[in-house]
Formats: structure tokens, C-alpha cells, sequence
């Protein structure tokens, strides 16, 4: 989910669309395994400046919460990626082994784009995973519908996007950032599908991927205890630039949204913490504003 904190409004949108067969066509076998998801992210760019920050705490089906996962990813300096949702996926189909991780799908996809010189290798990027993506998950909904609904049924899936990424790269001095949204349908009566929403943000936005309850409190500003929170935040930056301003706040959000989780994981695990990382990209380059030792710099 997006939530904006500027009066931008977002821009260049694309849907795609793939349908599950009729059920009278044959369909391969699949079969699922080593499911893990979870996640915020925070992105928006501003100028000449793109940044994304990110949670570090991942789960995977019946094991513990790991807190060392790295979700953000710096490709030759020319993209910078993060993704929240699925992030991998072990999938048998027709007797054919596919592993899903949105990382591995994203640096070939960003190797191809560099090598290839596109004009803007964030898009090129993100638009080859979504592709690799769609054509994946549809061959897996095709070989096993049921247990594909069933499998992301707990997660919310059904009432939201199941993986989602951000790609963003600087060219011609202005920063770019695209985000991709797979979402997974199944109105009653009806055979499920898999839709895909392609679309270039707008800049001066807060985008949050998966996990945004705290992250709309702080931006609304209704809630009175995370008022005072920010207030006491905004009064300890003292004069910032609005540039500044804006990327510490996105820092913020998601430095908050760790700090805040358990707020709202009422009755079940905590499946936001860890350390953040955060790393933005400038005409001049890469940075990485924190980042774990287990993480690369760059790939």
C-alpha cells in the first residue's frame, strides 16, 4: 500500500493481467516449499536523490524469525532495489524444479538492463522482473490452483499484493523509482488470477511496502501519542533543508516502524524488527546510509 505524505499524485500507471486457464485444460502438477515473506520498506525520490530503507527481520514457514535478512540490494552502482512480500519460493511444477527469490530475479534482471545500456536500467529492471514474475507464478497458479490460494491465504495475500519491489536509478540528473505490485484475485465463483501493476512514482512520496500501520499513523498525524513522538522528532532536527528533511523522514518512518510493530501485531509474532538499512542513490553514486555486515555493498 502507498501512502502519501505530499499532494503529488501518482503517475504512470500500467496494469497487466494474466487469467488462470478454464479448468476443462489440462493442467500440470505443482507443489510449494521453503515460503518466506515479510517486510517494510520505505522509498521515495526527490530530485536528484532516490532512497530506500528497510526492515531486517524475514520468516519462513515453521521456523523462527530471522533478523539478519538483507532486502535491499545496490546493482554496479546503477540501481539500487528493495522488496517486501514473497521473497522466495520453492516451486515444483510438471516435474520441473523453480526457486523464486526476488533478489536473484531482480540482479539478473538489473545485469541485463546495464549491459543492454538502457535508457533508465531502474526501469528496464523492473520491468524484466515483473515479466520473470508473471510468467512464474502464472505456470504455478496453472498447476495448482488451490493449494497456490491456500498457501497465501494466511498472509493476506488475498486482500493485498503478495510480492511487491521498488527500483530506482538516477539519470540525466533526475532521480527515478518504479514500483511493481503482484497481486493475487479470487472472486467467489470464479477461477483466480494474477495481475501485475507496473507504475513510476511520483516524486515527494512515501511509498510503504507490506507493513504500513505505523507508518500511516505518523503521516496522518490523528493519533496522539505518535504526534508527540514526531513533534519531539521534528523539534530535535533543528534547521534542515525540505530536501533533507524529507529523506531523514523516510529513514524515520521506517526506523519507527521496527521500533512501533508490536503496537499492532495483536495476539500473534512480531514480523517487523531487526536492524534497518537504508541506502540511496545520487548522480554520484551509491551510498549506503546503514547497512548490516552480512549485506553486500554491492552486486
Amino acid at each position: 500500500m502507498k501512502l502519501a505524505f505530499s499532494v503529488a499524485l501518482l503517475t504512470a500507471l500500467v496494469a497487466a493481467s494474466i487469467a488462470a486457464p478454464q479448468l476443462a485444460t489440462p493442467q500440470p502438477q505443482a507443489s510449494f516449499d521453503n515460503f518466506r515473506h515479510g517486510t517494510v520498506v520505505v522509498a521515495g525520490a526527490l530530485d536528484d536523490e532516490a532512497l530506500i530503507a528497510a526492515d531486517s527481520r524475514g520468516k519462513a514457514t515453521h521456523d523462527k524469525f530471522d533478523d539478519k535478512d538483507c532486502k535491499l540490494s545496490n546493482y554496479s552502482g546503477k540501481v539500487i532495489f528493495g522488496s517486501a512480500g514473497l521473497r522466495r519460493l520453492g516451486m515444483s511444477i510438471d516435474g520441473k524444479r523453480h526457486d523464486w527469490d526476488s533478489h536473484v530475479i531482480a540482479k539478473q534482471a538489473a545485469m541485463a538492463a546495464i549491459a543492454s545500456h538502457s535508457e533508465s536500467p531502474a526501469r528496464a529492471t523492473a520491468e524484466g522482473w515483473r515479466d520473470c514474475a508473471l510468467d512464474l507464478f502464472t505456470k504455478a497458479l496453472k498447476g495448482n490452483p488451490e493449494g497456490f490460494v491456500r498457501m497465501f491465504a494466511p498472509v493476506g495475500a488475498l486482500k493485498d499484493n503478495f510480492t511487491q519491489a521498488v527500483f530506482a536509478d538516477v539519470e540525466n540528473g533526475r532521480a527515478r523509482i518504479f514500483l511493481v505490485e503482484l497481486h493475487l484475485a479470487h472472486p467467489p465463483q470464479q477461477l483466480p488470477s494474477i495481475h501485475a501493476k507496473f507504475e513510476e512514482l511520483p516524486q515527494q512520496n512515501a511509498t510503504v511496502m507490506s507493513f504500513n500501520s505505523v507508518t500511516n499513523e505518523f503521516i496522518s498525524g490523528q493519533n496522539p501519542k505518535f504526534n508527540q513522538i514526531k513533534i519531539a522528532w521534528q523539534s530535535s532536527l533543528g534547521f534542515i533543508s525540505p530536501h533533507d528533511y524529507y529523506f531523514r523522514y523516510l529513514n524515520q518512518l521506517a526506523v519507527w516502524s521496527v521500533e512501533f510493530a508490536s503496537d499492532f501485531y495483536v495476539g500473534e509474532p512480531v514480523g517487523v524488527g531487526g536492524a534497518v538499512d537504508v541506502v540511496d542513490i545520487r548522480p554520484s553514486g551509491v551510498r549506503w546510509l546503514s547497512r548490516k555486515p552480512n549485506c553486500k555493498e554491492v552486486e
